[in-house]
């Protein structure tokens, strides 16, 4: 997810309620803030409870959720602060990784931690439970890989590293074991694609991803190469898609999507295709959304 304009959120206070038990959550990245919702939550509804960032740093633009721990990629302060899924108010974090201007944090099932590093086009594989300035076990680094503005990272079940770059308008994907100056096994590129600044991405059976300057989700095959056209695409002006930054799924398969644009979470169906109404939207004052960079869905 790429970061555009003011970062400006509502300044939590330390007298947030702790969150309810839920069977699913949404995680919302806001700048300065986290905001969590009942995964049922539909319009203007204010969210569970929010972790402010007084006391983690700054500018949080990506954030995944993994056992019982949120993850937060901090651009600015150059960390990921991890907090319980219990925190909220001004919540200081439990540890914190070192990781230099990280776009995106995503966790795989293995609980290895992948950072997207878009300044200076790198991706960062740490091992389960690093935390302060530990050495990666991984750096995709280097002229060969086609990394550029890496902005979102994600694995799919058999540790293939899949990254949506925001300059050249391309998904990259690399093998699980991928280091240095590797060559992709495939990437997709080019006018048929559709691609068009690429913000988030998701994977499961397929690749979702959040095609900010299209307004639109393009969901591609998982052996996807070259110039390949989507099977799927969710696009049109009955989805409240505007600047779509990122994107997640719930075991369901529905699609969560932050609106950067308009300050809203939609949601679709696992089937959604063509210019598909949203099943659900948070959206309005109450949500205290600000500029949502990315979502999480998670237990």
């Amino acid at each position: 997810m790429l970061l555009l304009g003011n970062l400006g959120g509502c300044n939590e206070s330390s007298t947030i309620p702790p969150p309810p038990t839920v069977s699913n959550r949404i995680y919302v990245a806001n700048g300065d803030s986290i905001t969590i919702y009942d995964a049922a939550a539909n319009g203007n509804v204010a969210p569970v409870t929010s972790i402010s960032q007084a006391n983690s740093g700054n500018y949080s633009i990506g954030l995944t959720v993994h056992s019982g721990r949120i993850y937060v990629a901090n651009l600015i302060s150059n960390e990921i602060p991890i907090f319980a899924s219990t925190a909220h108010g001004d919540a200081t974090p439990r540890n914190k990784l070192i990781a230099f201007c990280p776009e995106d944090v995503f966790i795989d099932a293995a609980g290895q931690i992948y950072t997207a590093d878009a300044c200076i086009d790198r991706i960062e594989v740490f091992a389960k439970g690093a935390t302060g300035s530990a050495t990666p076990t991984q750096t995709i680094f280097g002229l060969q890989t086609g990394l550029s503005d890496p902005v979102d990272v994600a694995t799919d079940s058999a540790g293939k590293i899949y990254v949506a770059n925001w300059s050249s308008h391309s998904i990259t994907v690399y093998a699980a074991d991928a280091d240095s100056n590797a060559t992709p096994v495939t990437q997709i590129a080019g006018i048929e694609t559709g691609l068009n600044y690429p913000a988030g991405l998701a994977v499961r059976n397929v690749i979702y991803v959040a095609n900010m300057g299209g307004d639109s989700i393009l969901i591609f095959a998982k052996d996807a190469d070259g110039a390949a056209q989507p099977t799927r695409a969710i696009i049109g002006s009955n989805t409240g898609l505007q600047g779509p930054n990122g994107v997640a799924l719930d075991s369901d398969g529905r699609i969560f999507v932050a609106n950067y644009v308009t300050n809203s979470i939609t949601v679709y169906s696992a089937a959604a295709n063509g210019d598909a109404t949203p099943i659900a939207m948070i959206a309005g004052d109450k949500t205290r959304l600000s500029y949502p960079a990315d979502v999480s869905v998670a237990p």
